[in-house]
């Protein structure tokens, strides 16, 4: 039972959000932030992923469970290294790759028909303080790993940004 339950909410939270007027066009993968930071806009690879997300709005951080909270003192290029794990943790870990490369994604609006930085930093704090588990973190990643992965229009070839039309 438990291996349909994540495909079932995935592809719920994906028409979903097609049918509020949320659907992306593009987006850019982890691997294409971590192996571009020269292309990086408005953050860099140094700053911490709680500086990050917390931004506009100081206070949320603090919801987070202490474990995973503890994960905001990693940089941006850090997270776009990790690679999951056990528990909790872990499933944060995999979580906060892939909207790490939406916040970068949404940062390079309008180059990247993706979310708007505002609305993307809405629902990057509804996915880690909403139902936290391992099994919620999992399926949100799966959503925003199919937002990150509908296709990149940015070019890696020097400093030149070339928009797919």
């Amino acid at each position: 039972m438990k291996t349909r339950v994540v495909p079932v909410m995935l592809i719920f939270s994906i028409l979903m959000l097609s049918k509020l007027g949320f659907a992306t066009h593009e987006g850019c993968t982890p691997g294409f932030w971590k192996n571009n930071v020269d292309l990086w806009v408005k953050f860099s690879p140094s700053q911490t992923i709680q500086s990050a997300f917390d931004a506009d709005s100081v206070w949320w951080w603090s919801e987070l469970p202490p474990e995973v909270a503890a994960l905001g003192n990693d940089t941006l290029f850090e997270a776009l290294s990790y690679h999951g794990g056990q528990g909790l943790v872990g499933a944060a870990r995999i979580l906060l790759r892939q909207l790490v490369a939406g916040l970068l994604n949404a940062a390079a609006y309008p180059s990247v028909s993706y979310w708007t930085l505002g609305n993307f930093m809405k629902h990057a704090y509804s996915m880690l303080t909403a139902n936290v588990s391992r099994e919620m973190y999992l399926i949100h990643e799966g959503t925003v790993n199919y937002w990150n992965e509908l296709g990149c229009p940015l070019s890696s070839t020097g400093a030149k940004i070339t928009i797919r039309r």
